[in-house]
């Protein structure tokens, strides 16, 4: 799994729990079709963890930074 700046700041047991959570994910997609969701798959997934929830996080002002456990709740959410 690649690192990346969005869950950097996660430790230990949470960091555990979502690379869990993240190697599952192909696994659900494969089980398709899905057909309450839309053009979704791992992609889409990967998509919306390394780039549109970084660039969120990113620009919440300094004293409205995610603690860990919201990171590890919309990554996980991903």
């Amino acid at each position: 799994m690649r690192e990346d700046v969005f869950t950097k700041a996660l430790t230990g047991d949470l960091q555990n729990r979502l690379n869990m959570i993240m190697q599952e994910v192909p696994y659900f997609w494969e089980q398709g079709p899905h057909t309450h969701f839309t053009l979704h798959g791992p992609a889409h997934s990967e998509r919306v963890h390394r780039q549109k929830l970084a660039q969120l996080a990113q620009e919440l002002p300094e004293e409205e930074r995610l603690t860990q456990d919201e990171i590890f709740i919309v990554s996980a959410a991903a």
